[in-house]
């Protein structure tokens, strides 16, 4: 839940994996029918993000920015940490199926790979920790399926953006960017922090974010959410010191949009994506008229997805119930329900 107070701020092309660890250079609602022409792919509040293209996909969609937020707005919300967290978990070759990408962006004015990559590992094993402590909650296990070495290092990669993709304003102009650069797989889902030259030590700072979803709440493999990649854009501030102590709420919020949360016909669902029944990672009261309910008590269910398992998650679905019978995202081929081959700790 974000702070409800700051709402009127806000009104199968399969690609190859991007370049290894380094530098890249520039240039190099219920519908079963979600993809049929003519009707609206992104219906009630939602805004179309990326036009269907030759890539093979159709559109994608995003509420637009989430309200800002300060830590002290999570911590007031009772989202707590740090989460506790062992690492990483990885698969197969690293590379392999649906992975998700890490990306540190920035225009060419300011580069500071160096400075803040050790914090977007850090940040991906405590989203990691999330999901999985999530699906515990219904006796099962998720763990996020990252794009690794074969030697269980995570791999974050570093991409040159124009200045116009630097705002949330301008998610069209940085998913333009990335897939020009190569970051267009449909076996992947992006997680990109955007460095706004915000500084390292600055003792107050607001994090904004936002991530693409499909709205598709069909419960089969060939889900648009399950089929296609993903954009989840945040801004660097997040990685800041003063953030760890609700380290990664806002990342596993906007990666979750990508995975399909919140579909619109969900029982408790809002027209932007998110959900009513707090306390829970994916609800607030995104617009004017919207109100929240606490229907899960516990301050740590901040920092859980979907309370009552019923809007979008659950490793355990009520027989008849609608993750039963609807998209459920613990379903995504881009988590794993079993442990991996090895664990890496961030480094």
């Amino acid at each position: 839940m974000f702070l409800a107070a700051l709402v009127a701020a806000m009104a199968a092309t399969v690609g190859a994996p991007g370049p290894t660890e380094a530098s890249a250079s520039p240039g190099s609602e219920t519908t079963a029918t979600a993809a049929t022409v003519g009707d609206d792919p992104c219906p009630g509040a939602l805004q179309v993000v990326d036009e269907a293209t030759e890539r093979g996909r159709p559109a994608m969609c995003t509420h637009g920015a989430d309200p800002g937020v300060t830590p002290e707005d999570l911590a007031a919300q009772h989202a707590v940490g740090p989460e506790a967290t062992a690492g990483i978990q990885c698969y197969g070759d690293g590379t392999s199926g649906a992975r998700v990408q890490l990306i540190y962006a920035h225009a060419d004015n300011v580069n500071r790979f160096a400075a803040f990559r050790r914090a977007i590992k850090r940040r991906a094993a405590q989203i990691d920790a999330i999901y999985d402590a999530s699906a515990q909650q219904t006796g099962g296990r998720r763990h996020v399926r990252w794009v690794t070495s074969p030697s269980c290092n995570i791999n974050v990669q570093s991409v040159l953006i124009p200045a116009a993709a630097i705002p949330t304003s301008g998610i069209e102009t940085l998913i333009d960017s990335l897939e020009r650069q190569g970051f267009s797989s449909n076996d992947r889902k992006y997680l990109v922090w955007v460095d706004t030259n915000t500084s390292r030590t600055a003792p107050v700072a607001t994090c904004l974010g936002l991530g693409t979803i499909y709205r598709d709440d069909t419960d089969t493999a060939a889900n648009l959410n399950n089929r296609f990649g993903g954009y989840t854009r945040v801004d660097e501030k997040c990685l800041l010191a003063i953030f760890d102590p609700v380290a990664a709420h806002v990342e596993a919020h906007e990666l979750m949009h990508t995975l399909g949360a919140v579909q619109a016909d969900a029982p408790n669902a809002t027209r932007e994506g998110h959900c009513t029944d707090e306390y829970d990672i994916m609800c607030y009261a995104d617009a004017p008229g919207t109100a929240t309910r606490r229907v899960c008590s516990s301050r740590a269910s901040e920092m859980r997805l979907d309370c009552n398992h019923d809007d979008y998650f659950s490793t355990n679905p009520t027989r008849g119930g609608y993750l039963d019978t609807h998209w459920n995202s613990a379903d995504s081929r881009w988590l794993e329900s079993v442990p991996g081959y090895r664990t890496s700790t961030p480094r």
